[in-house]
């Protein structure tokens, strides 16, 4: 058996399968000895293989195992999203081993992010000559487009039956479902109006959306598991967004930030061909937190100044201060006297860290049990929380890929056992870890996939979560690049809910702060 997973995972998958299956594991850690195991394969020696995403996508290690990598029982590809790229060396990996598997497992939370091409690709992987096109994926997916309308309907406080039977009319003129006797019987339940009376209601609901998953296309090579459908105990989810509204500094300072990203993308693309979401980094830290975005402009004009100070050729001998090199830079990258101005003038006005504040008081002051996991895109921001929160007498802990994995696990561990309050965390801590003694989650920032937002949530909610409730709380700031990420992410839920049915809560209502 080959895994493969994240770095991050390898130490998690050995620890899940010696405590729950008693196996033993080699686990790999370069491509020299991946290379070494590979060979000794034949012998069935060592059974079970875990490798790295990372440590199999190297081109030369791919060349290798293509020459020497034997039949094997079964490949497990954890996180297997991360090959929904055609063109990466991940997916020609993913490729060679489910060629060379007799079975073939691909495991995520998260198989669609833009589009469904990308869960094509990745069940292309399992069934290679299934789809030639892509057009012929997009035929079998119109009907799933249906099926999960209908769940969605019948999920309602009142069931929308009427559409139910626009679908289920339609499916019966669609080749594959023409007189299958379980879309007939779906008929039937949907005309009899007994059936769904206040007393039977529930019952109907069950069997209808048990013979509407039946009905799916892809159910020979995609099982969708949602906690719901087990018989664990499942914690609600109660997610909120706080629209925060800014003071005049700091929407000084934010407008700035806009303006210097348009400048950004107009001197990458002044012929405006291309949009280049890169470039709009600037205006997205502004929106995460205006002090930490201050003190980066800050920072950063005066370092650049510096280096260019380093390399002035003045023949003159004569002085030359940091002032005039800004005032230099300034010429060759366009007006930034506004930028730096507002970033100095805002101190430390902080509207959003205001409202955030407001609610993990009450929040601790209510529940000082299980600690708060709060996620953000950037170390800037991570930084400023830490301050200000241990200044506020909140204790807290900083997670990010700078951390060294040994000290990630001991920080988690602390958090696990209530030895401070709050762990802050960049996305590096949003795959595939457990936190489920946690029941409380904060999206400083938002990212752009709400399977980032699933899959941030999925720490807690998870196998083990006691609590009846999880909080989930989203901060946005009102007017910025928050209200077309929030845009976006309803539009991406959207496509997943047509893919793959109904998600649980991500976003929740909206608040004014």
């Amino acid at each position: 058996v080959i895994i493969a997973c994240p770095g991050s995972l390898r130490s998690k998958w050995k620890q899940e399968l010696h405590h729950r299956g008693d196996l033993e594991v080699e686990v790999v850690d370069s491509g020299r000895r991946l290379l070494r195991i590979v060979e000794r394969l034949e012998e069935g020696e060592p059974r079970i293989v875990i490798v790295s995403h990372g440590i199999l996508q190297r081109s030369a290690n791919l060349e290798q195992l293509m020459d020497t990598l034997p039949e094997v029982m079964l490949t497990i590809i954890d996180e297997a999203h991360h090959c929904r790229n055609p063109r990466n060396r991940l997916h020609d990996a993913a490729q060679l081993l489910t060629m060379r598997s007799r079975q073939s497992v691909l495991m995520t939370a998260t198989p669609v992010n833009l589009r469904e091409e990308e869960l094509w690709v990745q069940l292309s992987l399992l069934a290679p000559d299934r789809w030639p096109t892509i057009d012929q994926f997009f035929r079998t997916m119109r009907p799933t487009r249906m099926l999960n309308d209908v769940l969605d309907g019948i999920s309602r406080p009142i069931p929308n039956l009427p559409r139910a039977i626009d679908h289920f009319r339609a499916l019966q003129h669609t080749v594959g479902f023409a007189g299958d006797p379980r879309l007939e019987e779906a008929i039937r339940l949907v005309e009899n109006e007994d059936a769904w009376s206040e007393e039977r209601i529930e019952f109907t609901r069950r069997k209808m959306a048990n013979l509407v998953r039946r009905l799916r296309p892809l159910n020979d090579l995609l099982v969708r598991t949602r906690r719901r459908d087990l018989d664990w105990h499942m914690a609600r989810r109660r997610a909120i967004t706080l629209d925060i509204t800014l003071t005049e500094e700091e929407w000084r300072l934010y407008e700035a930030a806009r303006a210097w990203a348009r400048t950004l993308i107009q001197m990458r693309h002044p012929e405006g061909e291309v949009f280049d979401w890169a470039l709009i980094v600037p205006e997205r830290m502004a929106s995460s937190c205006l002090p930490a975005f201050a003190g980066h402009v800050v920072r950063q004009l005066h370092s650049q100044a510096r280096e260019v100070l380093d390399i002035v050729d003045d023949d003159d001998g004569g002085d030359i201060n940091l002032e005039e090199v800004e005032i230099r830079m300034l010429r060759r990258l366009g007006n930034l006297n506004e930028l730096v101005d507002a970033a100095e003038a805002l101190g430390e006005t902080d509207s959003k860290y205001d409202a955030f504040r407001t609610w993990i008081s009450e929040s601790l002051e209510d529940d000082s049990e299980g600690g708060i996991l709060l996620f953000s895109h950037f170390h800037a921001t991570l930084q400023h929380l830490q301050r200000r929160l241990t200044a506020d007498g909140i204790s807290c802990e900083v997670i990010t890929g700078r951390t060294r994995m040994l000290d990630r696990d001991l920080i988690r561990e602390r958090f696990r056992n209530g030895e401070f309050d709050v762990l802050l965390s960049s996305e590096v801590g949003s795959e595939g870890l457990d936190q489920q003694h946690c029941h409380r989650l904060v999206n400083y920032d938002l990212p752009w996939n709400p399977m980032r937002i699933e899959q941030r949530i999925g720490r807690l909610d998870r196998f083990g979560q006691t609590a009846e409730e999880i909080q989930i709380l989203n901060l946005a700031v009102e007017g910025t690049i928050d209200a077309a990420i929030l845009h976006r992410l309803y539009h991406r839920i959207r496509l997943f809910e047509d893919a793959l049915g109904m998600l649980d809560p991500l976003l929740g209502e909206a608040m004014k702060m």
